[in-house]
């Protein structure tokens, strides 16, 4: 088993052997403001980890990454989006996945993707809002959905396939507020939940 737990001022994760009782780490965050917060095996030696904190550029805004990382510590590769000096706006979260029935290490991940802008050039990334990707965690090579800016979050089956997409209608006024009206989209049949 895996479990993250503080050890000298750091966050500490152990890959446990629950036979035997031996405990070994094989990650930390050091004493900085990241800490890991969780980590859970996608394959016998790869696992998926969470880490977060708060960016201090200007005020404290909250924010979580997700990692693979092989159970020795090695491999290390980034799920998300990788940040860019041109972002359209702040990447406090990259999203979370779901295990794929069979995948071998790949997972369906629930990604958020921020626009890019530049000017004098047309190589910046377009994609705006929430997708659901199929990412292979030992190279980070993934294979893209179609992301929606309106989408709220997307529910699988637990074998590889996105069920449902909720979406939450805007009001479309200088501050984009959430009405609270909830819309589900299941097998092509709209649903709608007002507050």
């Amino acid at each position: 088993m895996a479990y993250v737990t503080p050890h000298r001022g750091e966050a500490v994760a152990f890959i446990a052997n629950v036979q035997t009782g031996d405990a070994k780490p094989f990650l930390k965050s050091g004493k900085g403001p990241e800490k890991l917060r969780w980590c859970s095996f996608v394959t016998d030696q790869r696992l998926v980890c969470r880490y977060g904190g708060w960016s201090t550029s200007g005020m404290l805004i909250p924010f979580s990454r997700l990692i693979a990382v092989n159970s020795d510590g090695s491999g290390m590769k980034e799920l998300g989006q990788s940040q860019s000096f041109y972002d359209a706006g702040y990447r406090q979260y990259d999203g979370h996945y779901r295990l794929a029935a069979g995948s071998g290490g790949s997972v369906l991940m629930q990604r958020s993707y921020i626009p890019e802008r530049a000017r004098g050039t047309r190589m910046v990334r377009r994609t705006d809002g929430l997708g659901v990707d199929r990412i292979d965690t030992n190279t980070a090579k993934s294979r893209h959905g179609r992301a929606r800016r309106d989408a709220s979050f997307y529910l699988s089956d637990g074998i590889g396939n996105v069920r449902v997409m909720a979406r939450g209608n805007r009001q479309w006024v200088t501050d984009q507020l959430l009405t609270g009206r909830l819309v589900t989209i299941i097998a092509g049949r709209t649903h709608e939940w007002k507050p």
